[in-house]
This record gives C-alpha cells, sequence and structure tokens, in this order.
C-alpha cells in the first residue's frame, strides 16, 4: 500500500496478522512512532515504511524479528541512535535509514558481517568512520553522504573487495584518500566531493577498472591527476575546487610539466621505502626551439633548488638545470638538505662549467 496517500498512525492492531511476511507503507503520511509491537511478526522478511512522517526513536523490538532481511526507515523524522542490538539482526542484508535525525552508530553495529547495503546518509552522524567498517566484508554499497563525519578515511575501507559504490560526499573527513582504494577491484561508483581532504590522488586508483563515477571535487587535494585506467573518461567536473591539482589541460587544470605541482624540498632522491622522487631539474624542458637558451616564466619550483636568478626574476636557462643537479648532488653527498640552517650552498659558474663548494 505505497503511495496511497494513507495517514494516521500504524495501528497496533496489524501486528495481529502474524504470518505476514512483507509490509510496504513507504510514501504515505503515517505519523506518530513506530509500534514496539511489531516484534510479534516474527515471520516478517521486508519492513517499508520510508517516506512518511514518522517520529522518535527506532525500537529495540525490530531488534527480534529474526527473518528481517529488508529494512526501509528512510525520509522520515527519526531521532536518536541506531539500536546497538540491530547486531543481532543476522538475516539483514539491506539498510536504509537516510533522511532522518539520527546521530550515532553504536560500535556494535559494524558486527553485521552479512549485509550488503548501507543507506545513512543526509543524517547528523559525527564522529570518524570506525575501523571496523573493515569487517563488512560482503558490502556492495555505502551511503554515508551528507552528515557529520570527520576524521580520516579508514585504510580498511579497502578490504571491502565487492564494493561497487561508495559514497562519502558532504561530510568533514580530512587527510588523505588512502591507497588501499586500489584494491576496491569492484568500484563502479565513488564521491568523496566536498570534504577536507588533501594530499595527492593515489595513483593506485588507476587499476580500479570498473570505475564508471568518480567525483573528488571540493577538496584539497594537490599534484597530478593520474592519466591511467579509467581516469581518461572523467570530466572537468570530478576534480573542480581542487586549485592544486595539475594534468591534461582537457580537465580544466594547469598542465603538469610546467607547473612542478608536486614537487617539494622532501620530494628528492630515494625515501625509506626506496621509491624515486623527482627534483627541480627538468625546467628546461620550457624551452622550445633548437636556438632558444633562455626564456621567462612565473612557473614556482622548489624552494632550495631552484637557480637564484629562475627564483628572482623567472629565467629558465639549462645552467639552471645543472644548478638543481648539482644542489642534490651536494644532499646526495652531505646528508643535508638545502633549507637545513646548518649549511650555506655557493654555486660558482665559469664559462658552462659550475662548480658547487659549501661553507
Amino acid at each position: 500500500m505505497s503511495y496511497c496517500n494513507i495517514s494516521g498512525v500504524i495501528p497496533e492492531e496489524i501486528t495481529n496478522l502474524t504470518k505476514l511476511t512483507t509490509i510496504i507503507l513507504g510514501g504515505n503520511k503515517l505519523n506518530g512512532s513506530i509500534p514496539i509491537t511489531l516484534s510479534k511478526l516474527q515471520k516478517l522478511q521486508y519492513l517499508g515504511l520510508d517516506d512518511n512522517k514518522l517520529e522518535g526513536s527506532i525500537p529495540d523490538s525490530i531488534c527480534r524479528l529474526a527473518e528481517l532481511y529488508d529494512l526501509e526507515l528512510g525520509g522520515n523524522k527519526l531521532s536518536g541512535s541506531i539500536p546497538a542490538c540491530f547486531s543481532n539482526l543476522a538475516s539483514l542484508r539491506t539498510l536504509s535509514l537516510d533522511s532522518n535525525e539520527l546521530t550515532y552508530i553504536p560500535l556494535t553495529f559494524w558486527n553485521l558481517k552479512d549485509i550488503l547495503y548501507l543507506n545513512f546518509s543526509s543524517n547528523f552522524l559525527i564522529g570518524p568512520l570506525p575501523l571496523e567498517v573493515g569487517n563488512l566484508k560482503v558490502l556492495v554499497g555505502i551511503d554515508f553522504s551528507m552528515n557529520n563525519f570527520s576524521g580520516v578515511i579508514p585504510t580498511e575501507i579497502g578490504g571491502l573487495q565487492n564494493l561497487e559504490y561508495l559514497f562519502l560526499g558532504y561530510n568533514r573527513l580530512q587527510g588523505s584518500i588512502p591507497d588501499s582504494f586500489g584494491d576496491l577491484i569492484s568500484l563502479k561508483s565513488l564521491n568523496l566531493s566536498n570534504n577536507n581532504l588533501s594530499g595527492a590522488i593515489p595513483a593506485s586508483l588507476e587499476k580500479l577498472l570498473y570505475l564508471e563515477d568518480l567525483n573528488l571535487s571540493f577538496n584539497k587535494l594537490e599534484g597530478e591527476i593520474p592519466r591511467g585506467g579509467s581516469f581518461g573518461n572523467f570530466s572537468a567536473e570530478s576534480f573542480e575546487g581542487n586549485e592544486l591539482l595539475c594534468g591534461s589541460p582537457n580537465l580544466q587544470v594547469p598542465p603538469s610539466p610546467i607547473i612542478h605541482c608536486d614537487l617539494k624540498p622532501s620530494n628528492v632522491l630515494l625515501d625509506d621505502n626506496m621509491v624515486a622522487h623527482l627534483s627541480d631539474f627538468s625546467i628546461a624542458k620550457l624551452l622550445t626551439g633548437e636556438d632558444q637558451s633562455m626564456t621567462h616564466t612565473q612557473t614556482l619550483a622548489t624552494i632550495g633548488y631552484m637557480a637564484p636568478e629562475y627564483g628572482r626574476e623567472g629565467r629558465v636557462s639549462a645552467n639552471g638545470d645543472v644548478y638543481s643537479f648539482g644542489i642534490m648532488l651536494m644532499e646526495t653527498f652531505t646528508g643535508k638538505k638545502p633549507t637545513d640552517e646548518m649549511r650555506t650552498y655557493i654555486l660558482l659558474q665559469k664559462s658552462n662549467v659550475c662548480h658547487l663548494s659549501s661553507i
């Protein structure tokens, strides 16, 4: 009896129908609270009360519906916490609590190891996403968008290899996008927009061959946008609002050969994991034509590695690249960064030969 313009409260007498397996009353004008006597319907598998005007808390008595497979309570005015006893609903596969006024998810909830679909969007849920979300190994869909979740995204989400869609947009999440997201081999849609995420877009996302929709807009991401995998199919809307991203011009971001947006003073040589990093001795690629030996640019390079004439006047030349390479060699020999207060580097140029010494 969905969308039949039914109003009033849910009559408690409905629980006399003890052999009911399905109740669908969504899209009506039902008000009041969810009857606690629903627990008498022990054969109930589907309870659809979505898009009504129900108020109050979700009764614990629902936890006694042992055969409940699908629970749809979205689009009401339910408040308070998700009942801790929901972990007892071993048969539950789909849970929709979206567009309510819920504020808290109990830690016991993450024991629902056979749940397939979760929709908690458009509530008032707060706090960090728990590490225990990684327990839900068979999850296919998560929609936690439009809440007040904060903190970092747990790397444990990367273990959910059946996940096809993950929506975390419009929260207050911080930190970087976990590299483990590259292990979400079934992922088709990812929305992390309108958060406070920072750092680079992991190159591991290039492994997501089934990814069709990507929205990373309006964060604080930086560096070069990956080019492999499905990234060639995404438009500028996927990345807008991240001022420090660079990549292909069709994405409406600055081109990465020029801007050096992925370089920092620490991105030189090999790190502790023996991963190679770039330095600034490639700016001369800006030069075009065989007879051109110098040009001007407003490109920002890395402090400590750029030649003095480049930092002062924006002049680009092959000699400037030699300078930057020499700085890197000195860092190799001494183990000191060029920005270290204990050491000053002097570059003496005579003809086309550079001599590097330290004081």
